[in-house]
């Protein structure tokens, strides 16, 4: 495999997020935006650096199939919200192709097919050393955007993504938890092993549901008022959703506004974890 991924990002990352940026520029959506695009970038950097990873991975997998597959893989969410929004991320990508002629990557095919299939749970199967090219690139991008679930910054982007589905914040706990777990099981099926990276990211998938787990305890028992739980998801709804903050301005207005407390530490948290890596 092509494992050069400062060279990937040299040719591919400035001209991607440029189109991209016309792509977003009627759209608010900041849990899935361009930020989101480039964490799971990040985060299958770091999944590939794993040498379970690495070594059963397929020669023909590169570095550039997996930028361009993070890259793309939740655009079609500007045109359409639902889980199915697979199809239509890939058309975005031939599209920036259309528009750049001379850009040219090996197997553009493959990369479609994982972009328009990440979110299959179908595909999530346990031997990924025996998978064709075609479905290990589509694992890959799929775990990596799974990890993106996973802490705080988990919990932000389940309440914006929900809420903008229709969904009621009552019903959202018992709509996130088994979607959570499933991706916690695709992670650990793919990383079996008791690795700093596995243990790290167990805790940030326990963090997420128990904050979910909370949250539904309080809506449960409106009797006690307001939670914590529910101050922070609402507080996303109100500012994100309502008011059309970006997640920064929401960071700073609550920030400022909070002096002590738990609330606070969740958001100080989530501005630390959407933070890029330099």
């Amino acid at each position: 495999m092509i494992n050069n991924y400062s060279q990937a990002e040299t040719k591919w990352l400035n001209r991607i997020c440029h189109f991209l940026g016309s792509v977003y520029k009627n759209t608010h959506l900041p849990s899935h935006d361009i930020s989101h695009h480039i964490r799971v970038w990040h985060n299958c950097k770091s999944l590939m650096a794993q040498s379970s990873v690495y070594i059963d991975t397929k020669p023909e997998i590169n570095a550039e199939q997996l930028l361009i597959a993070s890259l793309f893989h939740d655009t079609g969410l500007t045109v359409d919200n639902s889980e199915k929004h697979g199809f239509i991320s890939a058309e975005i990508c031939k599209e920036f192709f259309n528009q750049n002629p001379s850009l040219l990557v090996d197997n553009l095919d493959m990369i479609l097919f994982a972009i328009e299939h990440h979110d299959d749970k179908s595909a999530r199967v346990n031997d990924f050393k025996n998978l064709s090219p075609v479905l290990q690139l589509t694992r890959l991008l799929s775990t990596s955007d799974d990890l993106d679930a996973f802490g705080i910054v988990g919990v932000y982007r389940y309440i914006e993504i929900y809420s903008l589905r229709g969904n009621s914040l009552e019903e959202i706990p018992q709509k996130v938890l088994p979607n959570m777990a499933n991706r916690f099981e695709n992670f650990r099926k793919l990383i079996n092993d008791d690795s700093n990276f596995a243990q790290f990211h167990t805790k940030r998938y326990h963090d997420a549901t128990r904050f979910f787990q909370s949250l539904d305890c309080e809506l449960s028992n409106s009797v006690k008022g307001l939670g914590e739980h529910d101050y922070f998801a609402r507080s996303i709804i109100h500012n994100v959703i309502k008011k059309g903050y970006s997640i920064d301005q929401t960071i700073i207005s609550e920030t400022d506004m909070l002096k002590q407390g738990l609330v606070l530490d969740w958001f100080k948290q989530l501005k630390n974890e959407i933070e890029l890596p330099q």
